[in-house]
């Protein structure tokens, strides 16, 4: 799994959804479905923070994030 995340990140930087798209897949593969929910099982949390983590060390504002 890190190797896919380390290849999505060596590409291209695409618009924020592409770069959206990469990252929700990675994390439904990690955590499971039901990130975007307003579940708060611990995994679907750790999915939506791993995401939001993630576009944040790329430089992405808060707003855009959200």
């Amino acid at each position: 799994m890190i190797k896919v995340l380390q290849h999505s990140l060596e590409e291209e930087q695409h618009d924020n959804e592409e770069r959206f798209k990469v990252l929700y897949d990675i994390a439904t593969s990690i955590f499971g479905n039901g990130i975007l929910t307003s579940s708060r099982e611990f995994n679907h949390v750790l999915g939506r923070r791993f995401i939001a983590c993630q576009m944040r060390a790329e430089g992405l504002s808060f707003p855009v994030i959200g």
